[in-house]
C-alpha cells in the first residue's frame, strides 16, 4: 500500500516538504486556503479548505485513511493536525505543545506554573485592562507588547511610557485574532535560537545560534550566526531548560524551536514553537549538522527511527554559518520599488558563500516593520566565525541596489 500523507499548507514555503514527500513515493495531499497556492501543482491531489478548518480537514482525513499528517514554518495548522492525530492514533505534536505554540499567554502561563523561566507578564483582552498593567508592582518601563497568536514580530512592540502603552495594546489587538495580547517585562541580554530534533523524549540533536537584531528594528532578526558566542554554563543552562520543556509540553516526537534570552539572571524564554522554524533557521540547522530538517519531520511522522551519525547526513557539515539579511533601515537599503540589482555573480565566486536570494519580495524594498520586510539575504559557511565573518563583510561589499 501507498503511504499517504496529508500536508496542512501547500503555499511556497511548504513547497519542500511537499516534494520531498513525492521523492519518497508518499501519496501527497495537500491542504491549503489558497485556491492558488504553489504546492497544489506538485501534490497528488488537493482541496481548497483553511488550515484553520479542523472539522474538514478532519472529516477529509478519515475519508483519505490517512497515514500520516504534517506541516512546517507556521503554526496556524496546529489545531487542525492535532485533532488528526488525535482521531487516526498518529504521530503529531501534544496538545500542550499546540497550545504553548499558538498561544503565548497559554505558554507564558504554563512555563510560570511549570518554573521554565521566562519574563515577568500580564495578560488582556481589551484597553481597559490597562489600568491593572500600570498599577502593578512586578512590571515598569520598559514593556514589550505582542498579539499571543501572531508570528513574524506582528504586532510587537516596545514601550517606554504610558503614553506609547495604549496605541500599542490597541495595534496588537487589532493584530490578534483572538482579541488576546500578553504584555511583559523588556529583558536586557541577547536572544539565541534552539532547534531540538526530539524522538521518544530524548533530544536526538540541539543547535544553537545568535540571533542578532537591533533595538530600531525589534525582535526582527537581522543576521543568524552559528555557533553561539554563550558560555559553556549558559549552554548546559538552556540543555537543562529544554529538557523541562520537553517534559512540560509532553512532548514525545517532533521539532522545537525555543527562542531565548540570555540575561544577567540567566536564560528566559522569549517564546517557542513545534515545527520546522521560518526565516531561514533551518538553514542554519542544515550546514550545522549537514541534516535537512524537513526529511527529519517526515521520518518522525512517519515513525523512522532518527539516525545521527555522520554517514547518514545528506549535506557537508560546517563549523560556523552566517546568515546575513539586508534590509532597509536599521540595514543599508533604501525602501523604494527597485530598479537595478548588483553583484549577484560576483557573490557566486566568493569564498565561503553557499546560498543567496530575494527573501520574499524581488520588486521593492520596503520599510522594515516585520521580519518579512526583510529584502535579500546571503549565507557563508566556513572552518572557523572569524574566516566566516570576514567572508561576509565581503560579500556585502558586492551587492548593490538601486531604487527608484
Amino acid at each position: 500500500m501507498t503511504f499517504k500523507v496529508m500536508i496542512v499548507g501547500a503555499g511556497k514555503e511548504q513547497l519542500e516538504i511537499i516534494i520531498k514527500s513525492k521523492a519518497r513515493g508518499y501519496y501527497v495531499i495537500a491542504v491549503d486556503g489558497d485556491p492558488s497556492a504553489i504546492g497544489f501543482d506538485f501534490a497528488d491531489e488537493h482541496h481548497n479548505i483553511s488550515t484553520k478548518d479542523n472539522v474538514r480537514i478532519s472529516k477529509l482525513a478519515l475519508e483519505k485513511n490517512i497515514d500520516a499528517i504534517t506541516y512546517m514554518i507556521t503554526e496556524t495548522p496546529m489545531r487542525s493536525v492535532r485533532e488528526v492525530c488525535d482521531l487516526l492514533n498518529l504521530k503529531g505534536p501534544s496538545d500542550k505543545s499546540v497550545e504553548a505554540s499558538v498561544s503565548k499567554s497559554y505558554m507564558r502561563n504554563l512555563f510560570y506554573k511549570g518554573g521554565i523561566s521566562s519574563p515577568i507578564y500580564y495578560t488582556l483582552n481589551s484597553v481597559k485592562g490597562i489600568s491593572g498593567v500600570l498599577n502593578s508592582e512586578n512590571l515598569s518601563f520598559p514593556l514589550v507588547v505582542k498579539p499571543s497568536d501572531a508570528a513574524g514580530q506582528v504586532g510587537i512592540s516596545k514601550v517606554n511610557s504610558e503614553r506609547e502603552l495604549l496605541s500599542a495594546v490597541e495595534t496588537a489587538l487589532k493584530k490578534s485574532s483572538e482579541s488576546n495580547i500578553v504584555i511583559e517585562e523588556f529583558m536586557e541580554g541577547f536572544e539565541v535560537n534552539v532547534i531540538l530534533v526530539v524522538q521518544n523524549k530524548e533530544i536526538k540533536f540541539l543547535t544553537i545560534s545568535d540571533r542578532v537584531t537591533k533595538p530600531e528594528a525589534f525582535g526582527i532578526a537581522l543576521k543568524h550566526v552559528y555557533p553561539s558566542q554563550i558560555s559553556y554554563k549558559t549552554y548546559i543552562e538552556i540543555m537543562n531548560m529544554c529538557n523541562k520543556i520537553i517534559d512540560l509540553l509532553e512532548v514525545d516526537t517532533g521539532i522545537l524551536y525555543p527562542q531565548i534570552m540570555v540575561t544577567n539572571s540567566g536564560p528566559k524564554v522569549v517564546e517557542i514553537g513545534e515545527r520546522i522554524p521560518g526565516g531561514q533557521m533551518k538553514d542554519i540547522f542544515k550546514y550545522a549538522t549537514g541534516f535537512n530538517l524537513v526529511d527529519i519531520q517526515l521520518d518522525l511522522v512517519a515513525g523512522n527511527v532518527i539516525r545521527t551519525d555522520r554517514h547518514s547526513a545528506s549535506n557537508e557539515a560546517f563549523n560556523a554559518v552566517i546568515i546575513q539579511f539586508l534590509t532597509a533601515d536599521p540595514g543599508p537599503l533604501k525602501t523604494g520599488l527597485v530598479k537595478e540589482a548588483k553583484g549577484m555573480n560576483d557573490l557566486d565566486q566568493l569564498v565561503g558563500i553557499i546560498d543567496h536570494d530575494y527573501y520574499l519580495e524581488k520588486d521593492e524594498i520596503r520599510e522594515l516593520q516585520t521580519s518579512s520586510d526583510r529584502y535579500y539575504y546571503y549565507t557563508v559557511v566556513g572552518e572557523s566565525l572569524t574566516d566566516v565573518s570576514d567572508n561576509s563583510e565581503k560579500a556585502f561589499s558586492v551587492l548593490s541596489f538601486e531604487t527608484e
